[in-house]
């Protein structure tokens, strides 16, 4: 048998008459091309929808639901599936406000496949701004987390924490987090986290602090953000997962130490600022004032960075044994102003409860031309040093 095929040329005459005609049968079938793009919108609250709650609950699979200016008193689950939150405004007096209902409850949860896009609103209250959970298949004991999330031009303020828990993916774009009781940003845990211009300050405790057990070969990244006034620290990564990498931002003015890596695999700390870091003050983090702080940490690259005005220690450099050791690799950077310019810690006795050292060779050492460090009250470059460190970061109060 033989097949013949009727060649057609595809003008544009013959495309347009292929979409007008599947309009007219959706037209002539009762449906409208409107409508459907209608139903993936939800307004709230609304005579149809009263909560937000409500809307989020009746919203499709990929849906959105835009929430007015105003301030409304709800406590925001999504799961399951993927829901953008879209509010009109998080700055200045006109704003859409979400505050939490109590002090025990977030503002906004995302549990197992459930994420999306949270834009334009200001979260105030509760336990957690944004908090992420997982949980289990019963059919296969395999976690799920909530679906990729990202939070674009967002404000978070006077919650216990400001972001908190465990993701999938995790994009924070343009949101600002203060004044929370505790540490701004937690993650807990995390596949692909990217932060861009991101402002933490006035926290209770840590900027952002990074549990880094995930493996994986992408980079979590940093950029071009700011994290200041915080009572226990800038940012600290604990763990060796993934490569972290801090670029073009200002750590700044926190109490404790600027960034704090902790048993920390590759990281790139680029064109960053490490400033002003002071003594802290605090009932639960004391002391210390150091612009960075390498603990058992053997791949830290620092490049075209400044290390300027911190209290004691510009860089402080910290092995715990010969499995343990750390490595800094310095160049183009300066280190000037501070107490101290480098401090090699060598000292096993130095261990921290959660984190003992063991052995008589703490295995700290770096590299970089000695002219970048100058300048400093003491020492620009101190070997065998022998300073008290912080002790592991803590996520909760």
């Amino acid at each position: 048998m033989s097949v013949f095929v009727l060649p057609i040329r595809l003008t544009n005459a013959l495309v347009l008459t292929f979409w007008a005609g599947a309009l007219a049968w959706l037209v002539l079938a009762g449906g409208s091309p409107v409508v459907a793009a209608d139903r993936l919108t939800l307004r709230a609250p609304s005579r149809e929808y009263p909560t937000i709650q409500s809307a989020i609950d009746a919203s499709l699979p990929g849906g959105r639901v835009v929430i007015p200016l105003g301030e409304f008193v709800e406590s925001l689950d999504v799961r399951g599936k993927v829901v953008d939150l879209v509010g009109e405004g998080a700055d200045g007096a006109r704003s859409t406000v979400l505050v939490a209902p109590d002090a025990r409850r977030a503002v906004i949860t995302y549990g197992p496949g459930g994420g999306g896009i949270l834009r334009d609103v200001l979260l105030q209250g509760g336990a957690v701004g944004i908090r992420g959970e997982t949980g289990s298949d019963p059919r296969s004991d395999r976690t799920i987390r909530p679906a990729p999330i990202t939070v674009n031009d967002v404000r978070i303020r006077g919650s216990v924490h400001g972001v908190f828990g465990k993701f999938s993916g995790l994009t924070l774009r343009k949101t600002e987090v203060h004044g929370t009781a505790w540490n701004g940003i937690t993650i807990l845990e995390v596949e692909d986290l990217r932060a861009l211009k991101v402002f933490v300050h006035d926290t209770g405790n840590v900027g952002l602090l990074l549990k880094n057990f995930t493996p994986g070969l992408f980079p979590f990244e940093v950029l071009k953000s700011t994290f200041s006034n915080n009572a226990g620290g800038g940012i600290a990564v604990i763990g060796h997962g993934r490569p972290v990498v801090i670029s073009d931002s200002d750590v700044s003015a926190n109490a404790v130490a600027g960034v704090y890596l902790l048993d920390a695999g590759f990281t790139h700390i680029l064109k960053t600022h490490l400033a002003a870091t002071k003594i802290g003050q605090s009932p639960q983090v004391s002391g210390v004032g150091d612009g960075l702080i390498v603990w058992s940490s053997p791949n830290v690259f620092i490049e075209k960075s400044n290390i300027v005005g911190n209290a004691r220690a510009g860089l402080l450099v910290q092995g715990c044994s010969p499995e343990h050791v750390s490595f800094v690799l310095i160049g183009k950077s300066t280190s000037t102003a501070n107490r101290f310019g480098i401090v090699v810690q060598t000292s096993p006795q130095l261990g921290q409860a959660s984190f003992p050292c063991t052995g008589t060779d703490t295995g700290a050492s770096f590299s970089g031309p000695p002219e970048q460090f100058f300048g400093n009250a003491d020492a620009d470059i101190l070997m065998s040093g022998n300073l008290k460190t912080p002790d592991q970061p803590l996520e909760t109060p």
